[in-house]
């Protein structure tokens, strides 16, 4: 194995490429890797804007991690291109394909806000980090909706604001808590099935991507659920995080 200049490892051994994103482990449990890693590449984090030394005792300072931006836009466009989205088996399965072939990627929103809720909240690197995914996220879904509509804006409904519902928010905390669970412990295929199982609660971008470029759409409102929903999710998978550290 080598770690490149960008930052990136890179899986030499196996004659195939595996792009690790920034947060993810180099070893141990990980959901897109399939070649063999040394222990001594520990845990690799590039964090943006801050000097990184690697095992080869190379330093390096990348403002933007370009490499994350693209996998999650990728992998946002190919799903939302190609399926619409994640609620039918076509569309589980296209995301169980992009997660294994786009190392590291998150793709869908609910995954960055797990990652968010389970890393260290007072890390500003890792807010600019996952925050510039959930941007490329929606970049990538735009993308999408603008080869579907051929540039053109479609009627959109616009959504009430969010407002706090007791038994809707607990809907989305347990089952932020179950697909955490599972994303954590099994394979990428595996999480796409709990995705679709779930329908809309857990669903990408392409909404926000729609109301930002469809007519008749609200795009605050839109934003508001976007981000809660996200939030919600988040807070189950933090729940599902700290059970396990108190068992």
């Amino acid at each position: 194995c080598s770690v490149r200049s960008t930052g990136v490892v890179r899986n030499t051994r196996c004659d195939e490429s595996n792009l690790v994103s920034p947060a993810t482990p180099a070893y141990g449990k990980d959901h897109t890797l399939r070649g063999c890693f040394p222990e001594f590449v520990g845990f690799y984090y590039k964090s943006s804007g801050k000097p990184v030394i690697t095992h080869l005792g190379e330093e390096e300072i990348k403002m933007v991690d370009t490499d994350t931006m693209m996998n999650e836009m990728g992998g946002a466009f190919m799903v939302a291109w190609l399926a619409g989205g994640v609620g039918d088996l076509g569309g589980a399965l296209v995301l169980a394909a992009a997660w294994m072939a786009i190392g590291g990627a998150h793709i869908l929103p609910v995954i960055t806000w797990g990652h968010i809720m389970t890393g260290d909240l007072t890390d500003s690197d890792s807010w600019m980090d996952n925050g510039s995914r959930l941007g490329a996220q929606v970049i990538g879904a735009v993308l999408a909706v603008l080869l579907i509509t051929s540039g053109e804006s479609s009627p959109v409904a616009a959504p009430d604001m969010w407002a706090f519902d007791m038994w809707p928010a607990l809907g989305m905390i347990a089952g932020g808590a179950l697909l955490w669970t599972v994303y954590d412990r099994c394979d990428a295929w595996v999480t796409a099935f709990v995705v679709l199982a779930m329908g809309t609660m857990v669903g990408g971008a392409t909404g926000m991507a729609s109301n930002l470029m469809g007519d008749g759409g609200d795009i605050a409102a839109m934003a508001s659920h976007w981000v809660m929903d996200g939030v919600m999710v988040g807070i189950g998978a933090m729940a599902s995080v700290k059970i396990v550290e108190m068992t």
